[in-house]
């Protein structure tokens, strides 16, 4: 049983032509598979420099109607130009999160690709990801305007070759389970050459030993989180349980330099402008832990103003290609709800005690804040 991504190559390269043949390869694809709820899944999605989805694994139960959603399928040409890295975050992040993944089966995407992206740097880093994640990734390029070292990094195939009919003489006769990876052909046409070896693939591949779905938060996408402490108003009491959140929270994440890092706004009570740590200050679970002991501190606004100013900047430890989490806890009535946050492009969830927090104050600020 596997889940089956497909992503298509819809940048300015791609032909109306091209893009059809990529279509029918997956329409040939799927017909080799047994589509079902209890069977294999496939999504399909298109990309440039954006991503385009066009239905996920979970969308379609039979064959007919994940046909009929191919037909519609078209070439989006304000796609931009390549981008393989944002791919395969994509697809690590988004085509098998929680609620469409299933712990019982394999992932599997197969990128189609006739063109190369410009920062080979950012599609290490992220085809490095996506194998740690359990992702089986493989790679189909196109013609000569690909890049066969980026190629060899996606798919982790150090020899790559051209797929041709001394392949699939050994492949047929030589009764092993071929692994290969990646895949080189002249033409778009020549899609339908490798779909059965890709089939036999994807019918045999293994689920991972710990499925996408269960992994630790941190483990497919890196993230700040900054914790925003309102304890001017709370007490020593409640300060502690609000440090004890947070230790619950470290405690379900995987903390490191390429995962999660936490940072906490709360101002020692002679320096009310200080952070009590930095994002980048800790690097394990274990040093976040022994942090959280703190003092009372000072008034919520003037933390909100320090985080979206400071909080998320390089300086500080933040990372330009990690999620942005903002962890407001609130203790008491805001008499201006937030409106530094209103600013921000973070990710803003505001917890607050329900018997003194003024909760529609905080919706207006969480919906215009949240990316």
């Amino acid at each position: 049983m596997v889940d089956v991504v497909f992503a298509l190559d819809s940048s300015t390269e791609i032909t109306p032509r091209d893009f059809w043949y990529q279509v029918n390869f997956v329409r040939d694809f799927a017909l080799g598979l047994d589509l079902g709820t209890n069977g294999s899944r496939i999504g399909v999605l298109l990309y440039g420099s954006r991503i385009i989805p066009q239905f996920d694994i979970n969308a379609h139960s039979n064959l007919y109607t994940a046909i009929s959603a191919l037909n519609k399928v078209r070439l989006d040409p304000t796609a931009g130009v390549t981008r393989l890295d944002k791919v395969l975050r994509h697809v690590t992040t988004k085509s098998f999160r929680r609620s469409v993944a299933r712990r019982n089966a394999a992932q599997m995407v197969i990128l189609v690709t006739g063109s190369a992206s410009s920062n080979l740097n950012r599609v290490k880093k992220e085809s490095r990801r996506a194998r740690k994640t359990g992702v089986d990734v493989v790679t189909i390029g196109v013609g000569d305007d690909v890049n066969p070292e980026e190629l060899s990094i996606i798919s982790g195939d150090e020899k790559p070759g051209f797929f041709n009919i001394l392949h699939n003489f050994k492949s047929k006769y030589s009764g092993k389970r071929d692994t290969q990876k990646l895949f080189r052909i002249p033409t778009f046409d020549e899609l339908r050459s490798v779909v059965q070896e890709i089939a036999i693939q994807a019918c045999t591949a293994e689920q991972s030993p710990v499925p996408v779905s269960d992994q630790a938060c941190g483990t497919r996408q890196e993230a700040d989180m900054m914790f925003v402490m309102d304890s001017a108003s709370a007490g020593k009491k409640n300060t502690k349980k609000t440090l004890d959140f947070m230790k619950k929270v470290a405690n379900k994440v995987e903390v490191g330099k390429r995962r999660v890092q936490m940072g906490l706004i709360h101002p020692d009570e002679c320096d009310t402008m200080t952070e009590s740590f930095r994002l980048d200050s800790h690097r394990s679970r274990d040093q976040i832990m022994s942090s959280l002991d703190r003092k009372e501190g000072d008034e919520i606004s003037r933390l909100l103003r320090d985080m979206r100013k400071d909080g998320f900047k390089k300086k500080k430890g933040g990372r330009w290609d990690a999620k942005k989490i903002a962890v407001v806890l609130i203790d008491g009535v805001l008499e201006k709800p937030m409106r530094a946050l209103k600013e921000a492009r973070d990710t803003a969830y505001p917890a607050g005690d329900r018997r003194n927090v003024c909760l529609p104050s905080l919706r207006p600020s969480l919906q215009s804040s949240q990316l």
